[in-house]
Order: C-alpha cells, then structure tokens, then sequence
C-alpha cells in the first residue's frame, strides 16, 4: 500500500495497488469465496479484477477497498 503523504493523507491508489490491497487483506478473501459459493451475492468482479459491490436499484458499482495501513 502507499506510503503517507505530506498532512498525514494519502495519494490516490492505482490500480495495482487496488488489487495487491484486495488480494492481501482477509475480508475480501472472505467476500470472494463467498461469491463463488453463492450467485446472490452483492459481490463481482469488474473487469479489471477489483472486488466491486454492486447497488441493488441501479446497478451501479461501489469498489471495495482494503482497509488503509499505517506505516
């Protein structure tokens, strides 16, 4: 994950650091296996491999990002 930037705030994340992020971190493991075992679920996977939730209404598509850690 990046490194803080000056005002102890974070830059944007890339997409890569999106997915390492999400490939790291327990919860979306678990969102993950879930979505494989169940076609219901709020969960999918955009194109470019990010774990996204899908809005039940309108269909939009909220990323899910890993929880930020301190350095």
């Amino acid at each position: 994950m990046p490194q803080e930037t000056k005002g102890k705030l974070l830059g944007p994340l890339t997409l890569a650091e999106l997915l390492e992020g999400q490939a790291e971190d327990g919860r979306c493991k678990e969102v993950r296996a879930a979505m494989d075992s169940n076609d219901k679920s709020q969960f999918r996977e955009d194109p470019n491999g990010l774990l996204v939730r899908m809005a039940l209404l309108d269909g939009a598509a909220q990323v899910y990002p890993p929880p930020v850690c301190g350095p």
